[in-house]
């Protein structure tokens, strides 16, 4: 098993190893929901790192490209309609929420599961995304 405490120590969009944690995660959750594995490290690790956006007086997670954020708690297919007439505390909320729910991935219910199962695997493709795009970019600059 991978130490992604030291690999990953911060949710960084350009940290090549953010993706592979949460991607990680996601396989732990699926794992533990089907009763294959009670392994929940990268669950916790991932959790701590989305508790810390959300904390201080500058949350991270208003700092960053949130729209990452807010494409992986709604969904790229239902953005529009569910971040209309909100704002980016809602990202902070909702981040904050899945972090408090991570930590007690084990207990909640079978549906509360699934929903944070979609919410990671959304927030892999968007962080992966996000790195690729954003190393296109810089790519082309050095040329």
């Amino acid at each position: 098993m991978v130490d992604y405490s030291s690999l990953v120590p911060r949710f960084d969009l350009k940290d090549s190893g953010l993706p592979l944690l949460i991607s990680e995660a996601a396989i732990d959750m699926d794992n533990i929901m089907k009763g294959i594995s009670d392994e929940d490290k990268t669950i916790a690790h991932l959790s701590s790192l989305l508790y810390g956006l959300t904390q201080g007086e500058k949350p991270g997670a208003l700092g960053l490209d949130n729209t990452v954020l807010a494409y992986a708690i709604s969904g790229r297919e239902k953005f529009e309609e569910y971040w209309k007439g909100k704002n980016t505390s809602e990202v902070l909320l909702q981040v904050n929420l899945a972090a408090r729910e991570l930590k007690d991935f084990k207990s909640l219910s079978r549906e509360q599961q699934k929903s944070l199962l979609d919410f990671c695997c959304n927030l892999s493709t968007e962080v992966g995304r996000n790195y690729q795009e954003y190393y296109a970019r810089t790519s082309k600059l050095a040329a």
